[in-house]
C-alpha cells in the first residue's frame, strides 16, 4: 500500500513511490525510505535482505502510510532512537479550510428525507424515518452538519439499538 506521487519533473509522467523498503548497498540491510512533512526520512535497520523480512517492513510500513495519510503518525513512536525523531515531536499545524456555516443535522436531514423519499417504497421509508426519529435526531439534531466526524455517531447510540440499523444507508 505503498503511496504514490507524480514527479515535478518536465516529461517524467511516471508516478514514483512515496515509501519503500530499500537495501543498504554496503551492508544488505533493510531500511525504511519515506517523506514525512515534507522531509526525506531513511531509517536504517539491522535486518538482511530477505523475502521474510521485507513482508514484515512492508506491513510496517503499509501502517506507517496509513497514520501519516490520517494524520495519526508518531514519528517516536515507529523510530524512538532516531535523531530525526525530535525533529517532528511538535505535531503538524493543521492548515484549516475556511469554515462555512452548515445548517444544524435536524434540517439537513428533514431536507434530505423529502428529497429521496420519492425514490423509495413505502416500507424503506418508514424504516428511514424511524431510524432518524429514534436514533439520529436526538443524538444530532441540534449541531451543525459540519461539525459531525465518523466517531461521533457510533458511540451515542446504545449497542443493542446499533444492530437494527447499522450501518445507516441514508446517502
Amino acid at each position: 500500500m505503498a503511496a504514490f506521487a507524480a514527479s515535478t519533473e518536465p516529461g517524467f509522467e511516471e508516478e514514483q513511490p512515496m515509501s519503500s523498503i530499500r537495501v543498504n548497498p554496503r551492508s544488505r540491510q533493510l531500511f525504511f525510505d519515506f517523506r514525512y512533512r515534507g522531509e526525506r526520512c531513511r531509517e536504517y535497520t539491522s535486518l538482511p535482505d530477505t523475502p521474510a523480512n521485507r513482508k514484515k517492513l512492508q506491513k510496517v510500513l503499509d501502517r506507517m502510510d496509513l497514520e501519516m495519510a490520517t494524520g495519526t503518525f508518531e514519528y517516536r513512536r515507529y523510530f524512538p532512537s532516531s535523531a530525526m525523531a525530535a525533529r517532528f515531536d511538535t505535531p503538524a499545524v493543521p492548515t484549516a479550510a475556511p469554515s462555512r456555516a452548515t445548517p444544524l443535522f435536524r434540517d439537513f436531514a428533514e431536507i434530505w428525507f423529502a428529497e429521496r423519499q420519492i425514490e423509495w417504497r413505502q416500507s424503506y421509508q418508514e424504516t428511514v424515518r424511524i431510524s432518524l426519529d429514534k436514533h439520529l435526531l436526538p443524538a444530532f439534531g441540534a449541531t451543525p452538519v459540519g461539525s459531525i466526524d465518523k466517531v461521533d455517531y457510533r458511540p451515542k447510540i446504545p449497542f443493542e439499538n446499533r444492530l437494527d440499523f447499522w450501518p445507516p444507508k441514508l446517502f
